[in-house]
């Protein structure tokens, strides 16, 4: 009998990180459980037209306040009541085996809405997972820093009373959620994304034939936020650029990873506001995937043999693929994705940007591209095994639960 799953997290339309994760989760959990039945309820209307892209059924997520509501009624009446969607899915949940988060971050200073309600937002899909009885798992992730007041307050509550298992992504994220007080059990396991196929479109193959070296270039508007100043980010990104084409003698490929109407929240704004701050914009091409699977944006990121990324899952997609990477950060998940590889001398934080610095890294980075690809290639397996064990680990705890 297949194993009933709620699945949550990030949107998958428009957006590389969202598919990566609920691809290679889908993947490891068939593997490590057998048969699947998983409904995936998304944050964003979009996503619900390409599920079967996914092979997957998607559904909004309804409100999440009145999910909590009509979960306390049915917590204390068993009368269940509230508006069609909500009740679907809050019948999905009671029918489940377990609810899993897939969101690759969650809980961040740096990240949303710092008021007390902006926090308590971000967990009410955990207690209602517990008003209905059933397990909560946060899949692979980081978490923090948790220096605000009520992101420790929220995030301390929602980890300790309404999640049962945490996969953390980093050593760094286990050793915040011990300092914060989480006893809720932590599990370090690389992302699951690593584990995304690359497949080919006629643009990666368009590539093949492309002007050598194709450097893969990622902005990030998240990275812009971080920044603090759109324009200055801009202006830092398009001087690393220029400097990454003159160093390379070859060609830049800028790939976004998250599209929006919201030109705040899109990277392919960003990505042209980079190029039109260039001294030589014609040494770069934009790639515009929007509407691409997550698949095909990594067959493109495959066509690279180098990438500088400000995005983590254009990072998580070229280790995969052995391919030299150099990371431009805002958050302690680059180093630890990178410290996987013993490769953390190549991150360089937003938080102290300086140009002249960060050339120079990049070049050495270039020099030793060779040494890289093979210590990346090196320890792959090992990270893919780690994946691996991670969802069997889930898998046991599952059958566990069922029994207790």
């Amino acid at each position: 009998m297949a194993t009933k799953l709620v699945l949550t997290g990030a949107r998958i339309a428009r957006n590389l990180g969202g598919p990566s994760l609920l691809s290679s989760t889908l993947e490891v959990l068939t593997k490590a459980l057998g048969e699947i039945d998983v409904i995936y309820y998304s944050p964003a209307r979009d996503d619900v037209a390409i599920g079967s892209t996914y092979g997957v059924q998607v559904r909004r997520l309804p409100g999440r306040l009145q999910c909590v509501f009509w979960a306390l009624v049915w917590f204390a009446t068993r009368l269940r009541l509230g508006p069609s969607d909500v009740r679907q899915f809050l019948a999905a949940i009671r029918e489940s085996e377990a609810v899993i988060d897939i969101l690759g971050i969650r809980f961040s200073d740096k990240l949303g809405n710092q008021s007390l309600p902006g926090r308590l937002i971000k967990g009410t899909v955990y207690v209602t997972a517990r008003l209905l009885g059933r397990p909560m798992i946060k899949y692979t992730c980081d978490m923090g820093p948790f220096a605000l007041r009520w992101n420790r307050c929220v995030s301390r509550f929602y980890l300790n009373s309404c999640v049962d298992l945490i996969l953390a992504r980093s050593v760094t994220t286990k050793q915040r959620l011990e300092e914060l007080g989480v006893s809720t059990p932590i599990r370090v396991s690389p992302d699951t994304a690593f584990l995304l196929s690359p497949t080919s479109s006629s643009f990666s193959q368009s590539l093949e034939g492309a002007v050598r070296p194709l450097i893969g270039f990622s902005v990030s508007h998240m990275a812009a936020k971080q920044f603090g100043d759109r324009s200055t980010y801009a202006q830092f990104m398009a001087q690393i650029a220029d400097a990454t084409a003159r160093i390379t003698e070859g060609r830049l490929l800028f790939i976004p990873n998250e599209y929006s109407d919201n030109a705040a929240d899109d990277d392919l704004s960003v990505a042209h506001e980079v190029l039109e701050a260039m001294r030589a914009p014609d040494r770069a091409t934009l790639f515009e995937g929007a509407d691409w699977p997550g698949s095909d944006v990594k067959g493109v990121i495959a066509q690279c043999d180098a990438v500088i990324s400000s995005r983590y899952h254009t990072i998580i997609a070229s280790l995969s693929l052995g391919i030299p990477v150099f990371a431009i950060g805002w958050h302690a998940k680059y180093d630890g994705v990178l410290r996987l590889f013993g490769l953390e001398e190549l991150v360089c934080s937003l938080e102290a940007p300086n140009v002249d610095s960060l050339v120079e890294r990049v070049s050495i980075f270039w020099s030793d591209r060779d040494r890289i690809r093979a210590t990346i290639l090196d320890r792959l397996p090992n990270v893919r095994e780690e994946i691996m064990a991670a969802a069997i680990c889930v898998a046991d705890w599952l059958r566990e639960d069922r029994h207790r």
